[in-house]
């Protein structure tokens, strides 16, 4: 596993490695390795914030909460970042332009989802060439709420890469929040739970017409392990649908989120793979959580970086 790089210097040593032995046009043809960093960015938007004792409306994500994001990102050198909680595609554009002028990282494939959610949103940014897969879960299909339907309000992020000659589905989700304005469901588990229903529904579908198919599974699922939400990924009549990767830190600690204001650390953030993925012969799947110091500056949510490399 490459670990999280613990000082600059040898960030940029190991880029320029990178570079000289996979080519700077960054492509998949023999590449035999890819990271793919997950991770809630928190409200890289606009937002209501306290910032140094004022309220701010309709605020940026200040600063020293960019630079330490950006560093983060230098520091674990990925290939692929899925984010939760970006803005609009202008956003996602600054994103890409600063990390290209602070750091010399060139993400020139990148890709924003328009949900029904205008403010916090799914994305990705790739050094290598990714292709969205649409899916039915952004904008059409719905599910019952009480009395009304609704859709994943934000949506599904679906894209494929190409590894040593191997298409490999990558997504990314974040469920609905805690907060609710309904008090018939208070916390909206109910909410989330459908949502993950309907996901779960969706890659069934794709995996019973690609049942080999290696799916990647990451992202923000506002919800513990065992509750009604993550027990949808697992099974459904006893049949297997993703397996978690169990995910720690270099202390052993696997939480991804910390709650400040009632001052909870949980895992929130999971990694799940379709069964043909899990038990491959043909690839060494490790995972971990970021613990660089510089994440708490950056947002609430520790990264989850996977490398993926054919054996």
């Amino acid at each position: 596993m490459r670990k999280g790089r613990k000082s600059y210097t040898l960030a940029v040593l190991l880029l320029s490695v990178s570079v000289f032995v996979f080519g700077s046009d960054s492509s998949t043809e023999g590449r035999e390795s890819v990271r793919v960093l997950s991770w809630n960015v928190r409200n890289y938007n606009l937002s209501n914030r306290f910032l140094e004792g004022k309220y701010l409306v309709d605020y940026p994500k200040p600063e020293i909460e960019t630079t330490a994001l950006m560093e983060v990102i230098q520091i674990y050198d990925p290939e692929v970042i899925l984010l939760q909680e970006i803005g609009s595609e202008a956003f996602l554009s600054e994103l890409v332009r600063d990390l290209e002028v602070a750091h010399g990282l060139k993400f020139s494939h990148n890709h924003v989802v328009e949900a029904e959610d205008e403010t916090r949103k799914l994305a990705f940014l790739s050094k290598l060439p990714i292709e969205v897969r649409d899916n039915p879960i952004t904008n059409r299909k719905t599910f019952s709420y009480f009395e009304t339907r609704k859709g994943v309000k934000r949506g599904l992020l679906t894209a494929e890469i190409e590894l040593a000659g191997q298409k490999i589905l990558l997504s990314t989700l974040h469920l609905k929040s805690r907060y609710s304005e309904n008090p018939k469901d208070p916390s909206s588990a109910i909410r989330r739970e459908k949502e993950a229903r309907l996901i779960r529904d969706y890659f069934l579908e794709v995996l019973d017409s690609e049942p080999e198919l290696p799916i990647l599974l990451l992202g923000d699922f506002n919800d513990h392990a065992g509750s009604a939400t993550y027990r949808r990924f697992s099974e459904v009549a006893g049949k297997t649908i993703f397996q978690e990767l169990a995910l720690k830190d270099g202390k052993g600690e696997c939480w991804t989120f910390y709650y400040e204001k009632n001052r909870v650390y949980e895992q929130i953030d999971f990694a799940w793979l379709s069964p043909s993925f899990a038990t491959s012969k043909r690839f060494k799947i490790e995972g971990f959580i970021a613990d660089h110091e510089l994440v708490r500056k950056a947002s609430d949510h520790r990264p989850i970086l996977i490398d993926l490399r054919a054996k």
